[in-house]
Order: C-alpha cells, then structure tokens, then sequence
C-alpha cells in the first residue's frame, strides 16, 4: 500500500472492537463465515451509517462491521441491537 492508500485512523479503540467481538461471540454471531467457511474475524475501523431516506436528513441506523480475514466477506450489525 502507499501512504496515500493507508487506511484511515480507526474511530474504534482496540477496546472498542474486542467489545463488539465479545458480543458478536455472546450472541452466537462469529461462527464459520458463510463464504469461505473461515472462523477469523475482525471488526472494521469505525461506525457506519445506514441512511434511512432521502427525506430523512441526518436519520440512519448506526452499524458495526465484520469481516473475515481470510476472504474479506462483509456483514454489518446494528450497534443498539448489540447495546453499544
């Protein structure tokens, strides 16, 4: 990667995302990943917002992401469901 293509600072502590994979695990969510069939999971760097309409300005629905180290599978929970 060059520096230009670095990826941004994380918005997430280590602490932060060790949390979101405790309750991911808690909830029975970090099982096998249904692409590759991994069980190697990270938490993406930051928060991301699922908008909600276009009317709707500034409305959304805040999520999480986790993605498999191995084949870069992507699925994305919502962070009230989870309590953060």
């Amino acid at each position: 990667m060059t520096e230009s293509q670095q990826m941004p600072e994380p918005s997430l502590s280590p602490e932060q995302r060790q949390l979101i994979l405790d309750r991911l695990e808690e909830r029975g969510a970090l099982g096998a990943c249904p692409a590759c069939h991994s069980n190697h999971w990270i938490v993406g760097h930051g928060h991301s917002l699922l908008t909600m309409g276009v009317e709707e300005a500034g409305a959304g629905l805040p999520l999480v992401s986790r993605i498999c180290a191995h084949c870069g599978y992507l699925s994305l929970h919502a962070t009230t469901i989870l309590g953060l």
